[in-house]
């Protein structure tokens, strides 16, 4: 049985970041780790035939990357989790993972797209 919680975030928006994450394909992926005195990066290019973005998350919590690497293709989701009340959990602002667990998963306290890109 699935908890009120678990229920929201597998409901929670897409973020507006990046509207048709799913449509990109991620070029790279750079994770800049700290001893806990500033917060984690991660920053992720991403890319379609028409649009290339690169998106910078702040403190990361629970980065899982299946096997050490990418898969050669990932349905990339981007959820906006901000909304999600709870009063017994704490759910960080930021979900990413894959469609159909692809791979990739980790939460963030924030995402902005870099300028310029």
């Amino acid at each position: 049985m699935e908890t009120l919680v678990a229920q929201q975030v597998r409901e929670a928006p897409e973020h507006t970041v990046l509207p048709g994450a799913s449509k990109y394909d991620i070029r790279n992926l750079r994770l800049i780790w700290t001893d806990g005195h500033a917060p984690s990066v991660l920053e992720l290019e991403v890319s379609t035939h028409t649009d290339y973005a690169m998106l910078r998350f702040e403190g990361i919590e629970q980065l899982y990357v299946e096997g050490g690497t990418l898969p050669s293709s990932v349905k990339l989701q981007i959820q906006d989790t901000s909304k999600c009340p709870s009063s017994t959990h704490y759910i960080p602002p930021v979900r990413v993972g894959g469609a159909d667990q692809c791979g990739l998963q980790f939460w963030a306290q924030s995402v902005r797209r870099v300028p310029g890109n």
